[in-house]
C-alpha cells in the first residue's frame, strides 16, 4: 500500500540502551515530530532517540547556536535551526548570506550525525486524499490527512520497537500549535484499539514548544526536507535532489520515509466503507 521514498541510508549503531547487562530495566525513548504540508502536499516526521541521547544533543546544539551567535552581527542573531525561514532567509535569517545558510545547516546535520538519532516519517498526496475520501471542506481534508499521517508514522515507531527495543517504552513529542487536538485524537485512535498489538510500546503523546523541547528542530528540518522531496520530485515535475537531503545521505543518517499514493489511498478508502458497511 505505501511507496518508500528511497533515500534511506546504512543503519548507524543502535540507541544505546541503560541497563547494564543482567540487570534490564525500562527505558524511555522519545520520537519528537513536526508537520510541513500546502494543499499539494502532507508530511509528518521526526527523530526517534533516548533520553540520554536527546539529552546530548540538547547540549551540543545549545552550546554551538551560542556560539553562532557570539560571532554574528547584532542584526543576524537567531534563536534556533527554523528549515522554512532558513530556506528562505526570512525572518531572524533575513540578513543572513546564502554562504552562512549553508554553513548553518551543515553544522546542525554534523551534530545530528554525533547522536544516535532515526527519523521516521510518513506522508501523503493530499490530491489523492482528496479524492479516496472527498468528504468535507479544505481545512478538514488537511486534518485527515495529518491525523492519517500521524497513525501511519505509529505504525512504523511500533514496528521500530518491536524489532530493536521490545522491552521498552516511547513517548510521543510534537510541536505545540494548531494540530494539538488532531494529534491526540489520532493517538487515541491507535492506542485505544486493544486489538493494535503494538499499543504497549507507547508511554504518552504531549504539545511542547521550541523553546522548551529543542529535539523539536531536527524534526522540523526532516519533516520540512521530506515535504519538499515529496512536493518537488515524488510528485510533479522535477528530479532535483535538495542539497540539504543529499547532505543527510552523504552524512549517513539513517531516514525512513514513506508516502500514501492513489493507490494506497483508494485502497484504504474501501477498507474504511467495507467496515462501515458492517455497522
Amino acid at each position: 500500500m505505501f511507496v518508500e521514498i528511497r533515500f534511506q541510508v546504512n543503519d548507524l549503531a543502535r540507541l544505546a540502551h541503560p541497563g547494564r547487562k543482567g540487570h534490564r530495566i525500562v527505558a524511555f525513548l522519545k520520537f519528537q515530530f513536526d508537520e510541513s504540508y500546502n494543499d499539494r502536499a502532507m508530511c509528518v516526521g521526526g527523530w526517534l532517540a533516548s533520553e540520554l541521547e536527546w539529552l546530548k544533543f540538547e547540549r551540543m546544539w545549545t552550546k554551538r547556536l551560542k556560539y553562532i551567535n557570539s560571532r554574528n552581527a547584532p542584526n543576524q542573531q537567531i534563536t534556533r535551526f527554523h528549515a522554512a525561514p532558513l530556506n528562505a532567509r526570512d525572518d531572524e535569517f533575513k540578513n543572513w548570506t546564502q554562504d552562512m545558510s549553508i554553513a548553518f545547516s551543515k553544522k546542525f546535520l554534523s551534530t545530528i550525525q554525533k547522536r544516535d538519532m532515526r527519523a521516521i516519517c510518513m506522508s501523503t498526496d493530499m490530491q489523492a486524499l482528496h479524492q479516496a475520501f472527498p468528504d468535507g471542506d479544505p481545512k478538514a481534508i488537511q486534518e485527515r490527512g495529518y491525523i492519517l499521517c500521524i497513525k501511519q508514522m505509529m505504525v512504523e515507531i511500533g514496528h521500530t520497537m518491536r524489532d530493536h527495543y521490545p522491552n521498552d517504552k516511547v513517548l510521543l513529542v510534537h510541536d505545540r500549535g494548531n494540530w494539538d487536538v488532531q494529534a491526540l485524537n489520532a493517538y487515541h485512535w491507535m492506542v485505544d484499539d486493544v486489538r493494535w498489538e503494538p499499543r504497549k510500546y507507547f508511554a504518552g503523546i504531549i504539545p511542547m514548544s521550541w523553546e522548551h523541547s529543542i529535539g523539536l528542530q531536527p524534526a522540523d528540518m526532516v519533516a520540512y526536507e521530506t515535504f519538499r522531496f515529496l512536493k518537488d520530485t515524488v510528485l510533479p515535475d522535477t528530479e532535483k535532489l535538495r542539497s540539504a537531503l543529499i547532505a543527510m545521505m552523504e552524512r549517513r543518517l539513517e531516514i525512513n520515509s514513506k508516502y500514501m499514493n492513489a493507490r494506497a489511498l483508494n485502497i484504504l478508502s474501501g477498507m474504511v466503507a467495507a467496515r462501515l458497511g458492517d455497522v
